[in-house]
């Protein structure tokens, strides 16, 4: 009863913990078991079946122990070889495994002495104790460990060298557990003749060998994983950089706005028939006497204005709405959803963006803005028409005196 608790604990345990590696398992726990089983039955099944005056309940909760053995195998290799690096020396994990291990001595002294009748049964019974309080100590981290969300602190560090020895102890474990039950089996059917030392000598270099290529191949994967690894980063790398040169392509270094090329490429997907839009307003903006303001006080100067415009673009324009220089000293503004109101709104709000502006003001920098809108209910939407109304509503705002803006209906 007490190994079938541990067991209903530890199957809990393995479905809520997804670091248990199951893969790693199979063919290893089979010849583990399957070795450990035949070890308990030759030293503790087969002298129980010889007694002449054991009776059958007794005799079946004697076999008990040995079953139970065998489970306790089984969960402290599940425990101990076959979880991540992380969960390796959690503690809630090495206290768990550590209660196994100390319950499954404690079956093993408790089996010696009723065949050998050694009478050293009283030293098992703490044992069993130790092996429950570690299992409760195990359960207290956990809440502690849930409680804190799995902080770091209460992981330990596990170096790749401790990795590959843990690593290596699981793959041994198969071996052992054979070579022991050849080597039981020799020894007491005294068979110690040219052949069965010949046949363990056979078994020990097929072992030898088989580690040997095991080993190898495990180097062979770290390689694998390593080349991989290095290109999966020169991959990530090269589409960082490609990500890089082709949003640099399409932003004016100057102002760090969207250059020509994407301002036409977005002119062309809204367009209705692309984007089913059943509004599109368009901003062009023009640096009033730019030229002047070169010749006056230099090209240094010129790009700071035009940087300093740029900023006040973007200080007006709304979530979605794309603006970009379009050439020189001229900005244009895509509004996608925006209605005539909206683009004096943006318009004027700009000019007084501007007004405000330290830099700006000082070299009495003004725009000439010029706008339109398309409603779905005018008709045809034609790109050229909405840029050649935005194109007339500036030169207006021009021959008006500049430092102002005028929207014209498509």
């Amino acid at each position: 009863s007490n190994t079938i608790t541990c067991v209903i604990g530890l199957v809990y345990y393995l479905l809520h913990n997804k670091s248990i590696n199951f893969a790693n398992l199979s063919l290893d726990l089979f010849i583990s078991i399957f070795a450990s089983a035949g070890i308990i039955y030759i030293a503790t099944v087969m002298p129980m079946l010889q007694e002449e005056d054991i009776e059958l309940t007794a005799l079946m909760v004697e076999i008990a122990y040995p079953i139970g053995d065998i489970i306790l195998l089984f969960a402290l290799f599940i425990l101990f070889f076959n979880t991540d690096s992380g969960t390796f020396f959690h503690k809630t994990h090495l206290f768990m495994a550590l209660s196994f291990l100390v319950m499954f001595c404690a079956d093993q002294i408790s089996l010696i002495d009723s065949i050998y009748e050694l009478n050293i049964l009283k030293y098992a019974e703490p044992i069993f104790g130790i092996s429950h309080l570690l299992l409760a100590i195990s359960g207290l981290y956990a809440c502690e460990e849930e409680l804190k969300d799995n902080n770091a602190d209460d992981i330990f560090i596990v170096t790749t060298l401790n990795k590959r020895i843990f690593d290596n102890i699981r793959i041994l474990i198969p071996y052992i557990l054979t070579f022991s039950v050849l080597a039981y089996v020799a020894i007491d059917r005294q068979k110690l003749e040219f052949s069965s030392i010949w046949a363990l000598l056979l078994f020990i270099l097929l072992s030898c060998r088989q580690m040997y290529v095991i080993v190898r191949n495990k180097k062979l994967l770290i390689a694998i994983q390593k080349s991989r690894n290095k290109l999966n980063k020169k991959n990530l790398e090269l589409e960082k950089l490609n990500n890089k040169i082709k949003h640099d392509a399409q932003i004016d270094f100057l102002t760090q706005l969207w250059n020509r090329r994407h301002i036409d490429n977005a002119l062309t997907e809204l367009e209705p028939c692309n984007s089913n839009l059943e509004n599109i307003g368009l901003l062009l903006i023009d640096v009033d006497l730019f030229k002047h303001i070169n010749d006056d006080y230099g090209h240094q100067v010129g790009d700071a204005v035009l940087q300093n415009v740029a900023n006040c673009i973007r200080s007006v324009v709304r979530d979605g709405d794309i603006a970009g220089r379009f050439g020189g000293d001229e900005f244009i503004i895509l509004l996608p959803g925006a209605n005539n109101a909206v683009v004096d709104e943006i318009s004027n709000d700009l000019i007084a963006a501007v007004h405000s502006n330290a830099i700006l003001a000082q070299y009495k920098v003004t725009l000439s803005i010029g706008g339109s809108s398309w409603q779905l209910e005018r008709g045809d939407y034609h790109v050229n028409r909405l840029l050649k109304m935005a194109d007339m509503a500036l030169y207006r705002a021009k021959d008006g005196g500049r430092n102002s803006s005028m929207v014209l209906e498509y």
